[in-house]
């Protein structure tokens, strides 16, 4: 029996005036497949509210909190990966280093 893992597929965006200014919080919804032998056999879907930061919130929190230096910024997990690379970049992560 062998099992594979699908990624996670995520609902597009809506517009950015679909999200709230002060809560930041939007219904990020999840869907993951179980498949078996090339047949999904069972399928998980769920919506979940997610915070959302801007790099200027992070910015900001990580120097007001005294314990860190300005963030870097990549566009995967993979540090080779730019927040500027339009082939690359799907995701915003931020590296935090003590002060």
């Amino acid at each position: 029996m062998e099992y594979t893992r699908h990624s996670p597929t995520h609902t597009p965006r809506p517009p950015a005036s679909v999200l709230p200014p002060r809560a930041q919080v939007r219904q990020a919804t999840v869907e993951l497949e179980l498949e078996r032998e090339g047949k999904i056999v069972q399928r998980v879907r769920q919506s979940l509210p997610q915070r959302e930061f801007t790099p200027q919130e992070l910015i900001a929190y990580a120097i007001a909190s005294g314990m860190f230096d300005e963030p870097t910024f990549y566009g995967a997990l993979d540090l080779a990966v730019g927040v500027d690379d339009e082939e690359e970049a799907y995701r915003l992560v931020a590296v935090l280093r003590r002060s």
